[in-house]
């Protein structure tokens, strides 16, 4: 009796599951993220140490500071991670009929270089302005002349002096990033394969296709 074919799990599925994936782990992260953005943009070595810079940024400007630009961190996640695997399962081509590991995983790669790559030019505005208000240390630079009150405040502030193409700052290392994306899920995709194949003995495709040599 033949098998029945597998259903394909609809894109959208995946952009939820990228939604709430990504909104819960910013959320619970964020405060880590808001000092590694402090420690970068820090030149003079005034923070030392990740728990006493925790601990320093709420004793001095207040516990919500350790959560300063979350509203467009959750915004650029929702998008980002959302939008990424919408865009990847509506790209990747699902595999034919006894096409070799080696060409899914290929397949795997191109569809994530180019769903990053759709999801960096949507988002990077995002981003950008989330990063500045991080960096924007309440009770100083809060009531000083060209701080931002918010998201909406910081993006017309941004457009309004430096242009919409400020907004676009550090695009190309973050297209240049999505390399990062199509490593790991080449990855993912080759060590499903190889699960599923070791889960299911009926099943003899190859978990890795090398010149036509077949690795499990």
């Amino acid at each position: 009796m033949a098998a029945a074919p597998k259903r394909r799990v609809p894109p959208l599925v995946h952009c939820a599951a990228g939604i709430i994936a990504g909104a819960s782990s910013t959320t619970l992260l964020y405060p880590l993220d808001l000092v590694k953005v402090r420690f970068q943009a820090d030149t003079q070595g005034r923070l030392s140490g990740v728990a006493r810079t925790l601990l320093r940024v709420a004793e001095a400007e207040g516990p919500r500071a350790l959560f300063a630009g979350l509203t467009p961190a959750l915004l650029g996640s929702a998008m980002s991670w959302g939008g990424f695997f919408y865009f990847y399962e509506q790209l990747r081509a699902r595999p034919a009929d006894g096409e070799s590991a080696a060409a899914s995983a290929w397949s795997s790669g191109v569809s994530s270089l180019q769903a990053g790559a759709i999801t960096v030019l949507l988002t990077n505005p995002v981003w950008l302005v989330k990063t500045r208000l991080q960096l924007q240390e309440r009770g100083t630079l809060a009531a000083a002349p060209g701080s931002y009150r918010g998201i909406a405040h910081a993006f017309r502030s941004i457009v309004a002096e430096e242009g919409w193409r400020a907004l676009y700052r550090g695009v190309l290392p973050a297209l240049l990033l999505t390399s990062h994306g199509a490593v790991q899920f080449v990855c993912y995709e080759q060590l499903k394969r190889c699960l599923l194949y070791t889960s299911d003995a009926a099943d003899d495709t190859p978990c890795v296709d090398l010149g036509g040599r077949r690795i499990i």
